[in-house]
């Protein structure tokens, strides 16, 4: 994933290291891992499969601890978030490990069984959506920081990259059974039907 965040951009590689970001001050195409980011108990930073903002902080979701082929850790309904993140072009003072001093934390989304696929933001919320779901999530404005409610749990996203914002803050989801629209409030409305959903799960099969 690639996206501009506090005006900086940032990388994150999914599969193979961590997230990264560049500034106008470093050299052309270097690229530095995101400051404070967790390592894992051999103390190597570990891998998100997705990055992305929410507010003024960071997600990431669909977490892998790297320990060798066979000892590789896979923590796919994990979600954390980094601190907030209040300077201007700068991540110096993000968080990632939760204490009594920050707001970062992490959850284990756990409702469904399904993979966090993707996410992104909707309105004031975050949308994470799972194989065979969705959740809401929200900040509380409290010591919990944020709050997780899954809204449907009868479909989720097919795949990462599978859904849009569309404006009027709705998103626009390819599911595993219909293609539908939301405001991550009211009750889903499926809008691919028939012969039109038909040949279009033939053609992404």
């Amino acid at each position: 994933q690639i996206f501009v965040f506090n005006e900086l951009l940032i990388v994150n590689p999914a599969v193979d290291a961590p997230p990264q970001f560049t500034t106008a001050t470093n050299a052309p195409g270097s690229l530095v891992e995101l400051p404070n980011w967790l390592n894992d108990n051999d103390d190597e930073p570990i891998i998100a499969r997705i990055v992305r903002p929410f507010n003024n902080r960071l997600v990431a979701m669909n977490i892998k601890e790297e320990r060798g082929s066979e000892a590789d850790v896979f923590l796919p309904i994990d979600f954390l978030w980094s601190s907030h993140i209040t300077s201007i072009a700068s991540l110096v003072a993000a968080e990632w490990s939760s204490s009594t001093t920050n707001t970062a934390g992490d959850a284990f989304l756990l409702d469904t069984p399904g993979k966090i696929l993707d996410g992104g933001q909707l309105g004031e919320f975050f949308i994470a959506y799972k194989s065979d779901s969705v959740v809401r999530v929200r900040e509380t404005g409290d010591t919990y920081v944020l709050a997780f409610e899954s809204i449907f749990e009868d479909d989720g996203i097919y795949s990462t990259r599978c859904f849009a914002n569309i404006g009027n803050s709705q998103h626009l989801v390819i599911g595993n059974y219909s293609v539908y629209i939301h405001d991550g409030q009211s009750q889903r409305q499926d809008i691919a039907k028939d012969k039109f959903k038909d040949t279009m799960y033939a053609l992404v099969k």
